[in-house]
């Protein structure tokens, strides 16, 4: 039972903490905006810019951040590839500060994507893999892709299941963290902190 409010958990973390609907929503919404705030993503006046895209994770962060979209006073702007991007940041080069590209990673993309450049020595540009990268900032870099799926059924943000629940990239690392996790939970976790404490060390 989730212990604040004694109903029926919808989600269990690690530790055995279980939360319900509600409880659960709240949670996210606040490890949400503080991993904004925490890593200094979003100011007054930005402008959001984010790729469309069937990945659940997209759909999510769509939609949270509309919701937030008036607390952060910001502009939240549809593009087609980092391309168009690039073109849109070099016309706006007075304003770049203001300008933002937001993807859509999350734990256990960028587990798997540091794991892939150690195992394949690619180590030089480690810190594009942080929550925040030049222009490039990921919002739900401290969530896992569970949370994040299970959030967005809570919230029905999909239609029809029209949207992909996995990533196809690094699958052999994938299936890996995937199977170290059920032996060794918070194991993605600890490869992030791993990440952050090198990069904090430069």
């Amino acid at each position: 039972m989730c212990k604040l409010c004694e109903t029926n958990p919808v989600y269990e973390f690690t530790n055995k903490r279980k939360l319900c609907e509600r409880c659960f929503i709240n949670y996210f919404n606040k490890k949400f905006l503080l991993g904004i705030r925490k890593y200094h993503m979003i100011s007054k006046g930005d402008k959001i810019y984010y790729f469309e895209s069937k990945n659940f994770k997209t759909e999510v962060l769509k939609k949270i951040l509309n919701f937030f979209k008036s607390k952060f006073e910001i502009e939240i702007l549809k593009i087609k590839n980092k391309e168009e991007f690039l073109k849109i940041l070099k016309k706006e080069n007075k304003n770049k500060k203001k300008i933002k590209l937001v993807l859509n990673s999350s734990i256990d993309s960028e587990s798997q994507w540091f794991l892939d450049k150690i195992v394949y020595g690619k180590t030089d540009r480690l810190n594009n893999l942080l929550p925040v990268f030049e222009s490039q900032i990921k919002p739900l870099y401290l969530f896992l892709d569970e949370e994040i799926l299970l959030y967005g059924k809570l919230n029905n943000f999909f239609s029809n299941n029209n949207y992909k629940e996995r990533d196809t990239h690094t699958k052999r690392i994938n299936q890996f963290l995937n199977e170290l996790e059920k032996s060794h939970p918070e194991v993605k976790r600890a490869v992030i902190n791993s990440l952050l404490k090198i990069e904090n060390k430069k």
